[in-house]
């Protein structure tokens, strides 16, 4: 039976909702049935790792940096040795016992070092120049190391999957958890399921996809029920164990996860040779980057397949996800019916009158202020590093430098950036000539063109979160992502992969492709639809682009004006100091404040529970509120608290950054016993990469919506390509 084939039919046995526990019971164990097949597959897998491991460490026929890239693959593949042994040992591998047995006896990680030691002896007896010292070392880059290696980790956390099934062991809690809500209250909780230490490591993902269908098929009712609580695994006992734990990460993520890819083992092949392949190569035309790259090539190998994750790992971890997105969103304030809303005046008597006040001096000491803080991140950077191009070469210190330089100084330009957003809304003065002028000067200087933003700007906030008016992070259908080849990128990486192209792709080259095409601007423009993704009349340099009327063409070319001014600057600094130091001082730094201004707007408005509204449903109130308060930290301070007020913002973009805070209270006083007030306590990054692995598209563009992820549509075809 194909793969596609078996997932049709386990996606048939499971389309109603499951009660019968003992019908379960059987669907899983049945699949985790043994094969010869899949275990034959993971012994020649193993044969494959350990060739390239013992070509890369003997030295043949690469570059000397690949030696330790080949200890480490060594490592794994002793690793696998020793856990398929006593999967054999088990009984658990081959359908046949002759097998198990056998296997049981040669899969020994011993006879690694038996045969180390014969070739050893048998080097002194061909007529070979190779002193002792180099056969010794031999021994030890392909031997010894990668065994000492393999059996630190196995000591740390024995090498037997146990996270594989540990992850099993909980789907199956929580399957049964709903099999058990699903019955009479007064019902004994059902035994478990399957056993999961007698599943074939090789059916592991199998067995996972067989327990995600099942608990899919459950409405929401039963799953507001699951206690997730329950299903915690257990942390590393004391402070030593979890550091090295944390160490031990990268290898166990390789060692576990993408031996269990099943069918995809040809893309980690072809990833391997790639990324062994730019690191030869680098070799070659990066002298100083290799002379550091033989102690940290081991940890790179890894890198490459980081984002990558099993399919048992995948279907548990959606599976978790779906019962806890359920709940949160059961425990989310619905909607409120846009007659039940207070009025904008309501609203604004709730702050005191105060926080609606300006002041010259506070607004040009917060300037001031940043100014200081980023002459003094570049002083700090000339006197302690090395600038490239200026003669000397640069060591580590000076790339790790430049690289904590850049994201300091980006994060210190982005409050620049955030008080020239001030003074577009109006909350920097009371005086539009004074806005505008410290707005036009701070945004050129960040390379926006300060009218431009303003116009598209003040879109965003006027049509918030409306699904074909709205402006910067309208969210897509999931046509949309199908029509552009996004449903079936996913399918190809996977969930974590697409997840880390959504990251990239918003704060890496979300602002400029922004500014050039208003990628993720509206669907519709002068009340006519427009072309998406990639628009080339709705940019924001030209003064005829389509996003501006003609009153505002004399604005949009004194923007680009500007733009080409500091462009110019930037040309000449390079003529005099080299692009290096300009790249490293300017442009460095820029990205990370690009970064900064798209991973608000994209975080203050996206989340699973957050609504979007489509024309009969969309009121200007309605969608302010539709904005979250998120803690940033010590963040908060460079960027004028941007994004813990951002609630605030979106009512009342006059309010100044300084009283930004104190409104936010008695907003916050307001509008929560009303349950309108949003705030996610969520640490910032974990909170980014939850909207990037969840929030994915829409159903439409009518009524209310909230975001679906992904996996909901194209996991069910990702039989495919397992």
């Amino acid at each position: 039976m194909t793969s596609r084939r078996k997932a049709e039919t386990w996606n048939a046995k499971v389309s109603d909702p499951l009660q019968d526990v003992e019908r379960v019971a059987f669907l899983l164990t049945n699949e985790a049935q043994m094969s010869l097949q899949n275990a034959g597959r993971i012994v020649v897998k193993i044969i494959a790792v350990s060739v390239i491991g013992f070509t890369l460490a003997s030295n043949i026929l690469f570059s000397w940096y690949l030696v330790p890239v080949g200890v480490v693959t060594l490592a794994i593949a002793a690793g696998w040795l020793d856990a398929i042994g006593k999967e054999c040992s088990n009984h658990r591998f081959f359908p046949q016992e002759n097998l198990n047995s056998v296997f049981a006896y040669l899969f020994r990680w011993q006879w690694v070092v038996v045969w180390a030691s014969i070739l050893f002896a048998l080097s002194f007896g061909l007529s070979m120049p190779f002193t002792l010292s180099y056969r010794l070392s031999k021994v030890l880059w392909m031997a010894l190391i990668p065994l000492a290696l393999m059996l630190l980790a196995r000591t740390l956390e024995p090498f037997n999957f146990q996270h594989a099934r540990g992850d099993i062991q909980k789907a199956e809690a929580l399957v049964r958890q709903l099999a058990t809500t699903a019955k009479a209250a007064n019902s004994d909780a059902p035994a478990p399921l399957i056993e999961h230490e007698k599943i074939p490591v090789y059916k592991l993902g199998s067995v996972a996809k067989v327990l995600y269908d099942i608990a899919d098929s459950y409405d929401t009712k039963a799953k507001l029920k699951v206690d997730l609580t329950e299903n915690q695994s257990p942390k590393p006992a004391g402070a030593l164990q979890e550091m090295l734990s944390l160490i031990y990460a990268p290898y166990r993520r390789v060692a576990n996860e993408l031996f269990l890819w099943e069918k995809r083992d040809l893309a980690l092949y072809a990833v391997a040779v790639l990324y062994i392949g730019m690191v030869y190569s680098c070799s070659h035309t990066m002298t100083c980057a290799l002379r550091v790259g033989a102690f940290f090539s081991p940890l790179l190998l890894l890198v490459p397949f980081m984002v990558f994750r099993s399919k048992v790992c995948r279907y548990v971890q959606i599976l978790h996800e779906s019962i806890q997105t359920e709940q949160r969103r059961a425990s989310t304030p619905p909607s409120v019916p846009k007659e039940a809303l207070p009025s904008v005046a309501e609203v604004r008597a709730s702050i005191p009158p105060e926080c609606f006040e300006h002041s010259y001096v506070k607004s040009f000491l917060l300037v001031l202020r940043d100014a200081v803080i980023i002459a003094s991140f570049a002083a700090l950077a000339t006197l302690c590093l090395r600038v490239p191009g200026w003669g000397e070469q640069l060591s580590v210190f000076d790339w790790l430098g430049w690289a904590t330089y850049a994201f300091w100084q980006g994060t210190a330009f982005t409050g620049w950036w955030v008080l020239a957003h001030e003074c577009g809304h109006g909350g920097f003065s009371a005086s539009t000539i004074v806005n505008d002028t410290v707005g036009y000067i701070l945004h050129t200087v960040l390379l926006v063109p300060y009218f431009s933003w303003q116009f598209s700007h003040a879109k965003h906030h006027s049509k918030t979160n409306h699904l074909v008016d709205g402006e910067s992070h309208v969210p897509d259908t999931h046509d949309d992502l199908e029509d552009i080849g996004f449903v079936q990128l996913y399918r190809l990486v996977g969930r974590t992969g697409y997840a880390v192209f959504q990251l990239i792709g918003h704060l890496v080259f979300g602002w400029p492709a922004y500014l050039l095409f208003n990628i993720t601007g509206g669907r519709r423009l002068k009340g006519q639809p427009v072309k998406k993704p990639f628009n080339f009349t709705t940019d924001h340099f030209r003064p005829n682009s389509d996003l501006f009327p003609p009153s505002w063409r004399g604005r949009i070319a004194f923007s680009t004006f500007g733009i080409f001014v500091v462009l110019g600057v930037l040309a000449w600094a390079m003529w005099n100091y080299g692009a290096g130091a300009v790249a490293v001082y300017y442009f460095m730094p820029y990205l990370w404040c690009n970064s900064w201004l798209v991973l608000y707007t994209w975080m203050q408005h996206t989340d699973l529970t957050v609504p979007h509204y489509g024309d009969s449903e969309w009121t200007w109130l309605r969608g302010a509120l539709c904005t979250i308060d998120r803690p940033y930290g010590i963040f908060d301070f460079f960027h004028h608290k941007i994004g813990s007020t951002h609630v605030c913002h979106h009512l009342f973009s006059k309010v100044p950054a300084y009283n930004a805070k104190k409104a936010t209270k008695y907003l916050k006083e307001y509008l929560e016993p009303r349950g309108l007030y949003r705030y996610d306590p969520t640490w910032w990054p974990i909170a980014a990469w939850r909207v990037a692995t969840t929030c994915h598209y829409v159903e439409g563009v009518e009524g209310i919506q909230y975001y679906k992820t992904l996996h909901s549509k194209a996991d069910d075809k990702e039989e495919k390509l397992d």
